[in-house]
């Protein structure tokens, strides 16, 4: 596995005009493929986590095609949604860019004379499943939820994988697909595919590649080639329409102010928006309503394992929040003179983390704080009997 760090360097005039930190983004990763007879280069970022005193936790995965383009703004933006200003409109997510070798071969699942060495999205697609998705939860810390994303050709891709292979992907998002490669090829299958997508999701976004002036109505009568591409996505859309009994959550946007370039970013930020739709803590937790004394302790706790039930029960596997938040909150209403309710999250993460030292070791810390000098101290030998560190047998020995 050979990774090399992928960085951002200020630079002028093509010189570092300061040197300094590097700002990083993540890493590249390579795989050989057998299926496509060649190396791939993959860019991955992995969210920051301190397993010095957390336990490592597992994340969903956000497959990202023409991994290139897109890598940097989606990166950045994972982090803003997920966790920056408290921000929980995301789950935090492993980035796979997936970088192109011969775009057309890959992304264009059968030939079109349009588009030059095309027709090698099976094998592209089986790539994907056979190859790549296996070697990234073998290396990485992956959740079984994972988005696919894509623009153009690679939203194209993104509905072929949604309805071909559904197995592999759980989250879809396809922003100004190429519905009409192959002369509507994927159109002509749909009529002979039924269709179960029960707990996948997909948001579709259409651009304006219209004429000055036409309006979506008269798009949909028109039969020039100039709206050829766009009718055919709303082909594609109805066909969701006349189907519901296929299961399938989706949202589809028109953004008339953009146009197929322009609305690869945005989309982008809506779909992970509708996908993870339920992700946002109830009543803007954590704050304020965490610190908010009107609200019981027990009726608090509900609330929020109710929450995870609920996101675990969409995803298809244990959804759990996040350890070092919650271990903050707790050491917060500890200082705020807040007892009580700092050992119900203490508890919470003991519930959620049971083999995790750290949370034993806050435990033992609530005890102390409230004078409980022998819980205290039974909760820290806890603490060491799964990880010894100095911090906490300082802390053991000076309460003896």
């Amino acid at each position: 596995m050979k990774k090399v760090l992928i960085v951002l360097l200020l630079a002028a005039q093509g010189a570092l005009a300061q040197k300094g930190p590097v700002v990083s983004f993540g890493h590249v990763d390579t795989l050989h493929s057998n299926i496509l007879g060649e190396d791939r280069r993959l860019l991955i970022y992995e969210p920051p986590h301190d397993t010095a005193y957390f336990s490592k936790p597992a994340y969903p995965v956000l497959y990202l095609l023409d991994g290139d383009g897109y890598f940097a703004v989606v990166t950045t933006l994972l982090q803003q949604l997920s966790y920056i200003n408290d921000n929980k409109a995301c789950p935090e997510m492993i980035v796979v860019g997936i970088t192109n070798t011969d775009r057309n071969r890959d992304l264009a699942p059968v030939p079109d004379s349009r588009l030059p060495h095309s027709g090698g999205g099976a094998a592209f697609l089986r790539f994907m499943q056979e190859e790549l998705i296996p070697y990234i939860d073998q290396h990485y810390a992956t959740a079984p939820y994972r988005v696919l994303a894509g623009h153009s050709l690679g939203g194209l891709t993104v509905l072929n994988a949604l309805v071909h292979a559904p197995q592999a992907f759980q989250g879809y998002i396809a922003t100004e697909p190429s519905v009409f490669c192959g002369n509507e090829w994927l159109l002509h299958t749909l009529r002979d595919t039924a269709l179960h997508l029960q707990q996948h999701d997909l948001y579709l976004g259409v651009a304006n590649t219209l004429y000055a002036g036409m309006d979506t109505a008269q798009a949909k009568k028109d039969t020039s080639l100039y709206t050829y591409h766009f009718r055919a996505i709303l082909a594609f859309r109805d066909y969701l329409k006349q189907h519901p009994e296929s299961g399938l959550q989706w949202a589809w946007h028109y953004y008339p102010d953009d146009n197929h370039s322009t609305s690869a970013t945005i989309s982008l930020y809506d779909g992970l928006r509708f996908i993870f739709r339920d992700n946002p803590w109830p009543h803007q937790l954590p704050v304020p309503l965490f610190q908010d004394t009107t609200l019981s302790n027990d009726a608090l706790r509900t609330m929020l394992t109710t929450h995870f039930t609920k996101l675990a029960a969409h995803r298809g596997y244990p959804v759990k929040p996040s350890e070092p938040l919650i271990n903050q909150m707790a050491y917060t209403c500890l200082q705020m003179g807040m007892p009580e309710r700092a050992k119900m999250f203490f508890q919470l993460n003991i519930d959620y983390y049971p083999e995790s030292f750290n949370v034993y070791d806050g435990m033992g810390d609530y005890y102390m704080a409230v004078q409980d000098k022998a819980h205290a101290k039974a909760y820290w030998k806890k603490a060491l009997s799964l990880k010894f560190t100095d911090e906490i047998n300082k802390k053991l020995q000076a309460a003896q």
